[in-house]
């Protein structure tokens, strides 16, 4: 074992240190966090022979650029930010070698919302409530709570080239869907038929005002006249209802209770799918 380091030289718009997130905490308050796309996070570990919840880079919406001052393997799954090595363009969903010197940058041609870049070995940083999860606003998890930023340094405990290479590769493409499957939630029947009707006719798309916490939707305003008197558990995936008819999606870094109507979710694996849309992004919500 070896231990290398990468230098940040352009953070990108968010880009953090997430791994699997803490479960479990809720009763505390203390949200999820962790990987955006649990499906692209564990695919990239995966590639470069790590456990598969092994801390990673996560970036929002851009890419980064990184130094490489060792030589290292690393695979990016998620998003296609047009991503080179030493400006040569490479691929997503590979295993990559750089060589010491080599620079990762991206021309930002984005396919979806999120990547994931795993090295071979073990990314080092700082962990709270047993996981590396960055949640900036409690300043917990990798890189000391904060998002990265130039000049960061991460360490990477990583093992030969030789062992690395036996791992192997997959190439194909994935697809963002243009429907999500929504089930119902504990308020539904807030709405009314005409109402329901609408939320499964009309286009939906992310607003650029969310965040890690929640994502503001924009369509059609659903009519209601119910609102609760009390705070109830939400967790990532929850739907709200707000007063205005507008939704939001709760998200990783959402609390954990909330005051709005939960009209409906969506499991793990549509929420993965629907963490990658991009902003304006249009998409249909599907009765199942």
């Amino acid at each position: 074992m070896i231990t290398i380091s990468v230098e940040i030289l352009k953070p990108g718009i968010f880009s953090s240190i997430q791994d699997q997130g803490r479960d479990g905490l809720a009763f505390y308050a203390i949200p999820r966090g962790g990987a955006s796309d649990l499906n692209s996070f564990h695919l990239a570990n995966s590639l470069v022979g790590n456990d598969i919840h092994s801390p990673v880079i996560e970036c929002v919406q851009m890419g980064l650029s990184l130094k490489f001052n060792g030589s290292c393997y690393f695979a990016i799954c998620g998003s296609d930010f047009g991503w080179t090595l030493n400006s040569k363009s490479i691929p997503v969903n590979q295993l990559i070698h750089a060589e010491k010197h080599s620079v990762l940058a991206c021309e930002n041609s984005a396919s979806m919302a999120k990547a994931y870049i795993a090295f071979g070995g073990s990314l080092k940083s700082s962990i709270s409530y047993n996981s590396y999860a960055t949640l900036p606003a409690y300043g917990w998890g990798g890189n000391q709570g904060k998002k990265l930023r130039k000049g960061d340094l991460l360490e990477i405990e990583t093992e030969s080239s030789k062992k690395l290479s036996t791992y192997p590769s997959l190439q194909f493409k994935i697809k963002p869907k243009s429907e999500i499957y929504f089930n119902p939630g504990p308020e539904w029947e807030v709405l009314d038929n005409a109402q329901k009707d609408l939320l499964f006719n009309k286009p939906f798309a992310i607003t650029s005002e969310s965040n890690r916490m929640g994502a503001r939707l924009k369509g059609p305003a659903l009519i209601h006249d119910i609102q609760l008197t009390y705070s109830v558990p939400v967790l990532p995936g929850f739907i709200q209802l707000l007063p205005s008819g507008q939704l939001i999606v709760v998200l990783e870094d959402g609390q954990t209770t909330g005051g709005y109507p939960r009209i409906g979710y969506l499991n793990r694996n549509q929420l993965n799918a629907f963490n990658q849309y991009l902003p304006n992004q249009s998409f249909r919500f599907v009765n199942r």
